[in-house]
């Protein structure tokens, strides 16, 4: 039997990590944000890409509104203050009681502070 061909590049290479950070941001920007703070365990370039992302994409549940606000306390404390083009919020699920850590996190989205 003939022998399958294998990739000249070899096993173990990781080309996407290779690309530009700005198209790496972009592919990022796809993805909701607790997503994108996961590809940290993907490689090493990718451990500190999710913190300047250009877009931030934050939905949560109702059923989940306690841990939706912990996540976004965190994620706005460590994330640089790089340009935000686009900041969306589903906050659907959120309770009358939550309205003030929304508006935190919409005050912080558009002044970065």
């Amino acid at each position: 039997m003939p022998q399958s061909k294998k990739s000249s590049a070899g096993p173990g290479i990781d080309f996407i990590s290779a690309l530009p950070g700005a198209l790496l941001h972009h592919v990022l920007s796809f993805l909701h944000a607790r997503e994108a703070v996961q590809t940290c365990v993907l490689a090493r370039r990718w451990r500190h890409l999710w913190i300047s992302m250009p877009v931030l994409r934050i939905t949560g549940r109702q059923d989940h509104h306690h841990k939706l606000r912990r996540f976004m306390d965190h994620l706005l404390l460590l994330r640089s203050r790089s340009n935000l083009d686009e900041f969306i919020l589903d906050s659907a699920g959120s309770t009358r009681h939550d309205g003030d850590n929304v508006n935190l996190w919409i005050r912080h989205a558009l002044f970065g502070s």
